[in-house]
Order: structure tokens, then C-alpha cells, then sequence
């Protein structure tokens, strides 16, 4: 999974998986806390670009809409949800 920032800046979480569409859909998964917060903070910003490698999608939501995704799911990856 990868997102490419505002600044242009990419980052990628997990390892590249190069298996060719037949691999079936890649669904991401964090399961490191410090993974997952690096991922919110780059990824929930409007007009970032994320992508499995197979589907991108541009992030439309306004600033407060993103942040307020953000809270709910750091929340709930520290069990406080």
C-alpha cells in the first residue's frame, strides 16, 4: 500500500507484493500502532493519492472530515473505541 502526499512525497506501508492480477484483491492490514498513526498522518490529508497497487483513489474529504477519521481510528487501534 502506498500514498502519495500533497508534497508529492510517497510512502509505502507493507511490503511491495509483485504477484500480478491474478493474485487476487490485496486488502492492506496494519497492525502496528506506529504503522497505522504514520498512515493516518499522511493519508488523511485532502488530496493525497492511496493505492493497493491495483486501485488508487484520490482523498476528497475536507481537513475536519479527515481528522475526525483519523481520532476515531487511532481510538480504536488503542482499544479506546
Amino acid at each position: 500500500m502506498a500514498v502519495r502526499a500533497v508534497d508529492g512525497r510517497v510512502e509505502r506501508f507493507e511490503p511491495v507484493i509483485n504477484a500480478g492480477p491474478e493474485s487476487v484483491f490485496h486488502i492492506p492490514l496494519l497492525t502496528d500502532i506506529d504503522e497505522a498513526e504514520r498512515f493516518l498522518r499522511i493519508a488523511m490529508l485532502p488530496d493525497s493519492l492511496e493505492s493497493n497497487g491495483y486501485n488508487a483513489f484520490w482523498v476528497r474529504a475536507s481537513a475536519a472530515e479527515n481528522e475526525a477519521v483519523d481520532e476515531a481510528c487511532l481510538a480504536c487501534a488503542r482499544g479506546g473505541a
